[in-house]
């Protein structure tokens, strides 16, 4: 019983002596503000804002040190995702679903004389009425294929796109709605 008593109050101790250690003084705490994050004064993405706790990527040369962004590009600035206003409407997930098999299969037949089997990232902008969803604007932009045929996929597949029509269920009109996507070959 000596044991289980003992026990008892080593565990006690060991919570309250953590509860201390871990609790911070209100003045201790740090707000962060959102700060402005470029990635490369070089390059043409515009700068993003993010939320408290980030941390600003450095200027290549900052404190002697050159900082260097190892991400991919992200493509021209004319194909930036689209950003729908938070509670705007959305569509059935059904919809983009069916609208991405039909240009899997359209990017299937343009990539067909390829070796590669390639990734293309786009935007298309699509049109709602009477329960049909069309495809009004595309934009593609191929990754993983030789520049030589970068120009012919990118027509051949914009051409097949245009015009492509899908049920949309019980969707409602609507005039433009832009959608981004990634189609890759197996």
């Amino acid at each position: 019983m000596k044991w289980l008593a003992a026990g008892g109050a080593a565990v006690l101790a060991a919570l309250v002596g953590v509860y201390v250690a871990l609790r911070a003084s209100p003045d201790a705490v740090r707000r962060a503000e959102p700060v402005t994050v470029v990635a490369d004064p070089g390059r043409s993405v515009a700068p993003r804002t993010v939320g408290a706790g980030a941390t600003p990527a450095l200027p290549a040369g900052s404190g002697g040190v050159h900082m260097r962004d190892h991400r991919t590009d992200p493509g021209p600035a004319g194909h930036d995702a689209p950003v729908h206003a938070p509670g705007a409407r959305t569509i059935e997930p059904q919809v983009t679903s069916d609208l991405a098999r039909a240009l899997r299969g359209a990017l299937a037949r343009c990539a067909a004389g390829l070796v590669e089997h390639p990734r293309v990232d786009g935007t298309i902008t699509i049109a709602i009425r009477d329960h049909r969803a069309t495809i009004l604007e595309a934009r593609f932009d191929p990754r993983d294929v030789p520049e030589a045929a970068t120009a012919a996929l990118t027509r051949c597949l914009r051409e097949r796109a245009l015009g492509v029509t899908t049920s949309a269920g019980e969707e409602g009109d609507l005039e433009r709605y832009a959608i981004t996507l990634s189609l890759i070959l197996p």
